[in-house]
């Protein structure tokens, strides 16, 4: 019985161990960024996710975030960033006290945004999008010009008329990676209980590799036919003979390890909007759906923001949902989620950059909402030709960009609405789908300002590029408008 306590506490002492390196090698992205000082600006505008979906505190103790509880994270959005969306209110609709009981404000309506990204991001550039994108206190200096994209809790002075909340989760490829070969098993954490089931990353990692070498066939051919839609010139014919072999040596690594990514960024994604994750915790985007709700009111079909130190003074809201790559899934979840809920009947705009999301997904998601007298919806895609043409790793593996691989490698397609909904050269699949289908949106691969990129629909410019095409009604008066062109048909 001693022996089998010494070698249970061996045991432990290996795993924890395991876990201290893991972290190491992970890099810093596994360790959410705190705002100093003057940055509490940004509190009001994000939540932090764990990767298992619950709310961490935006406060950091030493090298970590303390857990929330439900009741917790309710509370914690509530103080950061309810607040701050009364303050911004308060800030526009001076009036609001002279207003009787039960009055409504009215004229534009609050502008709320909730703003997921995509994979392949790590704690550390969910803080820096916020500081490229949300208006500082400096901003509003006399005789500032409006610079940032995004009005702020302490400054309005912006782009915009939006005013965003930031979902900030951890999609890092190689956090990601790690938990799928040691961390995650049938669809949970191991713990204290269940630690010995580390010993299987071996045979895990061994299996997603003999996958991808003995489907290298398949993967040759995805490599031809994305080549020949790339549109190749003579440069990219010798380039491709050249660089035939290290294709044809990286792809199966590609598919076996990009897999592992996927499918845990997958699993992040989704726990998010989670109802219940154990007795103490839910999806963070759930908590804030609920507290959105706890301030909205609909009436005449019409949605009111409550402000709590103004009874009974109502303003007027619309909330716009964007979503770039994975956070298309976020955006979906969240959508199904609110259904039934008053937050629903604010949510006027839903804009996908390059969704990674799945076409049937996403067209039963909308479906659902064109019942429901829902939102209208916008995807914007890459040109055909610049999503083909991506190259990673220095052109040494597969063309193409992410949405392309995850049809390619990562998830099996057996359907054409299994592909991505956001890729370009899904497009067709939604012609004629339902009478009122979603705007599709295309970049005009042959304007030199376009992004080239899947990141790229990621970057200030595009994004109000494409929020532009979306509601121009929207922005500041500005002689400085981006200088690229988007086909959207219906």
């Amino acid at each position: 019985m001693v022996e089998t306590n010494v070698l249970h506490r061996v045991w432990r002492a290996r795993f924890y161990v395991l876990l201290s390196a893991s972290f190491t090698l992970a890099g810093c992205a596994s360790i959410p960024s705190s705002v100093g000082p003057e940055e509490h600006f940004l509190k009001a505008h994000y939540i932090l996710a764990h990767e298992d979906g619950f709310a961490l505190s935006t406060e950091k103790e030493l090298l970590r975030h303390k857990k929330l509880s439900a009741k917790e994270a309710r509370d914690d959005i509530r103080k950061r960033i309810i607040a701050g969306i009364d303050t911004y209110a308060l800030g526009r609709w001076l009036d609001h006290g002279e207003k009787k009981e039960g009055e409504q404000a009215m004229g534009e309506p609050l502008q709320l945004m909730v703003y997921a990204h995509g994979g392949l991001n790590g704690y550390g550039n969910d803080f820096d999008r916020m500081r490229t994108l949300l208006a500082a206190p400096a901003d509003c200096k006399p005789g500032h010009a409006p610079l940032r994209l995004f009005a702020s809790a302490e400054c309005a002075n912006a782009r915009t008329r939006y005013y965003p909340i930031f979902v900030n989760w951890n999609s890092e490829v190689w956090d990601s990676i790690r938990d799928d070969l040691f961390f995650i098993r049938f669809g949970k954490r191991v713990d204290e209980t269940t630690w010995p089931m580390v010993i299987t990353a071996p045979f895990v990692a061994a299996g997603r590799l003999a996958e991808g070498i003995f489907s290298a066939m398949n993967g040759f051919a995805v490599n031809v036919k994305t080549f020949g839609q790339s549109e190749p010139g003579a440069f990219d014919w010798f380039e491709g003979g050249t660089t035939l072999l290290p294709r044809a040596l990286t792809t199966p690594v590609v598919k076996a390890f990009g897999t592992s990514a996927w499918e845990i960024m997958n699993r992040r994604a989704g726990v998010l909007t989670a109802r219940r994750l154990d007795s103490k915790r839910e999806g963070v985007v759930w908590s804030l759906l609920n507290e959105l709700d706890g301030r909205i009111e609909v009436i005449n079909d019409r949605a009111y923001w409550k402000i709590a130190s103004r009874p009974g003074a109502k303003v007027p809201v619309e909330i716009t949902l964007v979503g770039h790559s994975m956070g298309a899934i976020v955006l979906n979840r969240a959508l199904v989620a609110s259904r039934g809920l008053p937050t629903a009947r604010a949510i006027k705009r839903v804009v996908y950059l390059a969704a990674a999301a799945s076409i049937k997904d996403t067209e039963a998601v909308r479906l659902i909402d064109q019942a429901n007298q829902g939102p209208r919806f916008w995807s914007f895609t890459l040109s055909r030709r610049d999503e083909a043409r991506e190259r990673s790793f220095f052109g040494l593996a597969p063309r193409g960009t992410l949405l392309v691989w995850v049809d390619d490698f990562f998830e099996p397609v057996v359907e054409p609405a299994g592909k991505r909904s956001g890729a370009a050269r899904s497009q067709e699949e939604f012609a004629g789908s339902w009478p009122e289908g979603p705007a599709n949106c295309e970049w005009d691969g042959k304007v030199e300002a376009r992004p080239r990129s899947h990141s790229a629909l990621n970057k200030p410019e595009f994004l109000e590029a494409a929020l532009r095409h979306v509601d121009s009604s929207l922005f500041a008066a500005s002689d400085d408008e981006p200088k690229t062109i988007v086909h959207c048909t219906q």
